[in-house]
């Protein structure tokens, strides 16, 4: 980027304080809906981790299309029972998945 004229160094401020300040609005609409304490983490940290991996690291697609399908099987899980069953269902599927595909649903070898 460099030989077009771009200052990568100021792309790369830029774009992190454009996700900085994005993380920084989710976090202050996620106020208005749960409580706020130390644990708060605990909530969405695995469920995330979980569709990063499962998507494949590095890949934005496959996140996104990890993050349908479990969030599919979460919301079918909890139709048809209760909530938390949902959760097992995603949680069961995922192990079950990196079994099958270990590098994630659009990872490289």
């Amino acid at each position: 980027m460099v030989l077009m004229g771009v200052d990568s160094r100021k792309v790369y401020w830029v774009t992190a304080l454009v996700g900085g300040g994005l993380a920084g609005l989710a976090s202050c609409l996620l106020v208005l809906q749960y409580d706020v304490h130390p644990f708060v983490g605990i909530t969405f940290g695995p469920i995330t981790f979980i569709i990063c991996v499962l998507g494949g690291l590095g890949n934005r697609l496959g996140g996104f299309i990890g993050a349908f399908i479990l969030s599919l099987i979460i919301s079918v899980g909890g139709l048809y029972a209760e909530l938390e069953w949902g959760y097992v269902m995603a949680f069961v599927f995922f192990i079950v998945m990196m079994f099958v595909r270990p590098q994630g649903l659009l990872g490289n070898k």
